[in-house]
């Protein structure tokens, strides 16, 4: 007799799959729901795959293998599929997004076979978090018995750490767990330890990891010395929250990196009114475990007392901070919500400034924008003048009306009051380059590097000040590392080649760039390239067809920047010059009054540009101040 075969029948939520037949059917209607290619492919990988984090590298692999694609393929795909699923905006009843990871299939999956029905969902919680359940329930139990504020005993840090003895403290804040019935707390969760991260990230000697690495670990089965390893923290602060109506329970545990023995832990039971409290009171705690000292906090003017104002704004960041999708919209919309039930809230006066930002650049049309762009930089300097972020919205408000004397103003202001200030940090570095200090805009990447270190942008960041510098080994170690992180970005892939090119490595960068996915930097480190190793005629072809994409009436001045980029590594500095000026034009088009600006960052970051700075010409593409 032949052994059974297992049945290839998956149920989950209003739907059955047939993963051999490839057929998805609405149990509900009995119809078959229309999905094909890749989109059902996705489908049965992450139902095979159910509770489980898909990184998205493995799931292009799985859909395309042995090609490569950009990962907004895969973005589009998923977007279908989730459609077809019957998702609606915002929804996560089949697919969860993990932001900067990939995927998860939340919905409990069933293997159905002859006469039984097997639940295939995996745990959904580090085992080290289903842990802290059983005793977060517990510890519930025992509050309501017995009506206390603070039931967590362990106030006093215990031993130092073994690991302050060897080096300086440094701190990991992992997002903090929904413990709540409803599971629907995460934004509050996730807020809550932003906001601890974010007071601690103002103690002294207290290196504190930024948020987008430390919350990549989100989701992640991995022990604390792991994380404490890859982040290379002597600490790591995680915890949960169980919201309940207008009261909250925050369990926090501050664990030794290098043990995994609690240094210090406490649970707090509170009224909603009290959150503010008791961040304070977490990050304090810690510093004192530590022994370090906060600075002073953030001030209480850009602060509302409305709970229901500060929901949204949490809510409104969580969406920010994913950013997939309709998300920034979204996040528009709840930083509208919390500025109309509290009118005097300056921080989401600065957060709404922040989404007209990115709205501008991702390509949202948004009604009114500058105008309403401008009333929320009002808004939010007015109400929150001491708030160092405020000031950094309105400096970027006032680069894109063309008021760089505004901006500058503001910056200085922002300098001020925070230096630390990530935002500023940011906006510091391009000052700094177009006044050739090089050097010491490495140094800050390096420290941004430090204190984020699985961010993929901040290392390609590094890679090209490197580049600009000559240090070009230095510069291919960052680039590559980089794209270990992301290995989908198709520009970091660039910066390997012209990496190269620059070490006169020209048969390995023309390697690398025939293996970048079709499009415009494709065709232009492969030009580059092929002219290097004397294919002037390919290199031609290639070069054509980058002029042809020049002649679009909708083409993007990157492109004709590239153009000019191409021109001067052969060292065609008249036509380099001549598409440089076409590259400014569009990119006024494109950008208004900030065009110039836009265009003149990107210049001063251009090693392949970097010979033309000595001709005259070249003073030309300097932005004029008001």
């Amino acid at each position: 007799m032949q052994p059974q075969q297992a049945s290839p029948i998956r149920e989950f939520g209003d739907f059955e799959l047939d993963t051999l037949k490839r057929v998805l059917v609405s149990r509900a209607t009995g119809q078959t729901v229309d999905i094909t290619g890749r989109v059902v492919d996705a489908l049965v990988y992450l139902v095979e795959h159910a509770g489980q984090l898909v990184e998205k590298k493995a799931l292009i692999d799985a859909l395309w293998p042995h090609v490569v694609v950009e990962e907004g393929s895969l973005t589009q795909t998923i977007h279908v599929l989730r459609r077809a699923l019957g998702e609606q905006a915002g929804e996560h009843r089949y697919i969860a997004t993990v932001p900067g990871r990939g995927y998860r299939f939340v919905a409990e999956v069933k293997l159905r076979g002859p006469g039984i029905i097997t639940s295939m969902e995996a745990p959904r919680r580090p085992t080290r978090i289903l842990a802290w359940s059983a005793i977060a329930i517990a510890v519930v139990v025992i509050g309501l018995l017995a009506g206390t504020l603070f039931l967590g005993r362990d106030r006093t840090p215990t031993a130092a750490s073994p690991a302050l003895a060897d080096e300086p403290p440094s701190i990991a804040v992992l997002p903090f767990v929904d413990m709540s019935e409803s599971q629907d707390q995460e934004h509050f969760a996730e807020g809550l330890s932003e906001e601890i991260l974010n007071l601690l990230a103002r103690a002294d000697a207290l290196r504190v990891i930024a948020r987008t690495s430390s919350f990549s670990f989100k989701d992640e089965n991995a022990d604390i010395g792991t994380i404490a390893k890859r982040l290379s923290v002597t600490h790591v602060l995680e915890g949960s929250v169980r919201k309940s109506g207008e009261r909250v329970r925050i369990t926090a545990q501050l664990i030794d990196g290098a043990t995994s023995a609690h240094v210090w832990s406490d649970t707090f039971d509170r009224d909603i009114d009290d959150i503010f409290g008791v961040q304070r009171e977490i990050a304090t705690a810690v510093a004192d475990a530590l022994h370090v000292t906060l600075r002073s906090p953030m001030p209480t003017r850009a602060e509302t007392r409305s709970t229901q104002a500060y929901e949204h704004y949490l809510q409104g960041r969580h969406l920010f901070n994913r950013r997939s999708g309709s998300d920034i919209l979204q996040a528009k919309a709840r930083f509208e919500n919390a500025v109309q039930i509290d009118p005097d809230y300056g921080r989401a006066w600065s957060a709404l400034a922040g989404v007209y930002l990115v709205a501008r650049y991702e390509g949202f049309d948004l009604p009114d924008a500058m105008r309403n762009w401008g009333v929320a930089v009002e808004r939010a300097t007015t109400l929150s003048p001491d708030l160092a972020e405020a000031h950094v919205r309105a400096a970027q408000y006032y680069w894109h009306e063309g008021d760089a004397k505004k901006a500058r103003a503001h910056l200085d202001r922002a300098t001020m009051l925070d230096p630390l200030e990530p935002l500023l940090v940011s906006m510091a570095m391009s000052q700094e380059i177009a006044e050739g200090r090089l050097d010491e805009v490495i140094e800050k990447q390096k420290k941004l590097v430090a204190a984020d270190p699985l961010s993929a942008i901040n290392r390609g960041n590094l890679g090209g000040y490197l580049m600009l510098a000559g240090r070009l080994e230095e510069a291919q170690r960052e680039f590559e590392r980089s794209l270990e992180l992301s290995p989908t970005m198709i520009k970091t892939m660039a910066s390997i080649a012209d990496v190269l090119m620059l070490q006169g490595r020209h048969d390995e960068a023309l390697n690398v760039a025939s293996r970048m996915p079709a499009g415009y930097l494709r065709d232009q480190s492969v030009a580059m390239a092929q002219f290097a190793r004397g294919n002037a005629a390919e290199s031609e072809i290639l070069l054509a067809r980058l002029q042809d994409r020049a002649a679009r009436p909708d083409f993007d001045f990157d492109i004709a920047l590239a153009i000019a980029e191409t021109y001067a590594a052969r060292n065609d500095r008249d036509n380099a010059f001549t598409w440089l000026e076409t590259a400014r034009r569009r990119a006024q088009s494109q950008h208004g009054a900030t065009g110039p600006w836009v265009l003149y960052d990107r210049l001063l970051i251009s090693a392949n540009l970097k010979p033309l700075r000595a001709d005259p010409r070249w003073e030309e593409f300097r932005p004029r101040e008001k």
